[in-house]
């Protein structure tokens, strides 16, 4: 449903991921008649959900992870990764995850629900117990 790299592969009716471009590249023309032809063939249509990888809620609404001088921290494929505690990135994933179950997928998969390392990120931040009250509130 969403990649690592932000993308929503099909035509999408989240105002939000019209507004970031995560629709600039749309390469499934028909998700629910995909998802059915899959059911008609014995398969169970399941979506894998990156959760922490959106560079395009970072760009535009200012989501990100910082690091420790205050920049945008980006990974070792230089990819940005969104700031789990925030709660509009919760809003954004659960957005795509009723959006997958409406289109027919049996199970939605959320993945990269996480933080980046402590080592990277400004410490001020991103404690340990910042993170686990995080992860608890949001599971």
């Amino acid at each position: 449903m969403k990649g690592d790299r932000g993308f929503i592969p099909y035509k999408s009716a989240i105002p939000l991921a019209h507004a970031i471009g995560a629709q600039k590249v749309i390469t499934v023309k028909d998700m629910q008649g995909l998802v059915q032809s899959l059911k008609v063939k014995a398969f169970t249509p399941l979506q894998g959900l990156s959760c922490s990888k959106t560079i395009f809620l970072v760009r535009k609404a200012g989501l990100g992870n910082k690091d420790c001088d205050g920049k945008i921290w980006l990974d070792r494929e230089g990819l940005i990764w969104v700031d789990p505690s925030k709660k509009e990135v919760w809003e954004y994933a659960i957005n795509i995850a009723v959006e997958a179950a409406q289109l027919g997928f049996d199970e939605i998969q959320f993945d990269y629900v996480r933080f980046p390392t402590i080592k990277v990120l400004n410490s001020a931040l991103h404690t340990e117990e910042h993170r686990v009250n995080t992860m608890r509130v949001s599971g």
